[in-house]
């Protein structure tokens, strides 16, 4: 399926998801980077080189199969509505109709953002502290199957049509994502899950409640809206405010007067965003019925 971008030419769902579903794929990038120092004797300063021209013959066969894609049909742009840039105006329009329900959704984001990119930058420091220093396989075992279960589950959002049903239905499965970091969490520290099972759980949850968002969710909202014109400056608010709190979230962690190892810091932002998104989500999920109406049936 295709649709409209945000400046105004055209471009897909499947791009933008595509693009933030590759960030899931860091784990594979991480051991083949422990792979080459452990086992190939590559230096610190050549391994980001070398993993590079490793991966460059799939990222020239991804470029392509992306510019293959095919423009929106007719019936889809009926659908979607019309994607022309957003003036200012229509902006502030926008948000003057939908501003709660948009807030609700940038704060969950904003958590997703924070937990997600302090969970890719210090993920070498966690497993350490969960007992796996110098395996480089577990940065795969634990992502690969992440960005699997994720693709097919959001992919199949393909498959439904009305744009208010597909936005409510990804409300769930962020509300679901939330809830599965939480709850993994805690089984984890009550000894029911190894540290393996626990990192893909909480990590599954995690990607499910943030992927959706640039990719799906706001592009859904924007069309079951009917406004014409793009999520582009949803996504730039987004953006700028999560990892604005990515950045704020990175010097707590360093402030002299913090005690937790990497571990344990993470186990409690685990907790604290995930009862936060859950929140902001269910916020808005009822927010957005109660101003867009009911799914077409």
């Amino acid at each position: 399926m295709t649709s409209l971008a945000a400046n105004g030419a055209t471009v897909t769902p499947c791009q933008t998801f595509t693009q933030r579903l590759a960030q899931a794929q860091s784990g594979i990038v991480k051991s083949v980077g422990m792979w080459l120092m452990i086992d190939m004797s590559v230096s610190e300063y050549w391994m980001p080189a070398m993993t590079g021209a490793l991966f460059m013959p799939l990222l020239i066969v991804a470029v392509i199969g992306l510019a293959q894609m095919p423009p929106p049909t007719p019936e889809e742009q009926a659908e979607r509505m019309a994607r022309p840039p957003m003036p200012a105006a229509a902006r502030r329009a926008f948000l003057r109709d939908y501003g709660p329900g948009v807030g609700f959704l940038v704060l969950a984001y904003t958590f997703f953002t924070a937990i997600r990119d302090f969970r890719d930058n210090f993920s070498a420091e966690i497993w350490i502290d969960l007992g796996y220093a110098g395996v480089s396989s577990v940065f795969t075992a634990s992502e690969a199957p992440i960005a699997l279960v994720t693709l097919v589950i959001l992919a199949s959002l393909v498959f439904i049509r009305d744009n208010l049903r597909a936005l409510i239905v990804i409300h769930v499965i962020v509300m679901l994502g939330a809830a599965l970091i939480g709850l993994s969490t805690l089984a984890f520290q009550l000894g029911w899950l190894a540290p393996l099972p626990w990192m893909i759980l909480s990590g599954l949850g995690l990607y499910l409640g943030y992927t959706p968002f640039n990719a799906m969710l706001f592009d859904r909202l924007v069309a079951a809206t009917r406004r014409a014109g793009t999520a582009g400056f949803l996504i730039y608010v987004a953006d700028a405010t999560g990892y604005g709190a990515s950045v704020v979230l990175t010097l707590l962690r360093n402030l002299p007067g913090v005690m937790l190892d990497w571990l344990h810091f993470f186990i409690w932002l685990a907790y604290a965003g995930a009862v936060l998104c859950l929140a902001m989500a269910s916020i808005s999920i009822l927010y957005f019925r109660r101003k867009l109406g009911q799914p077409n049936r």
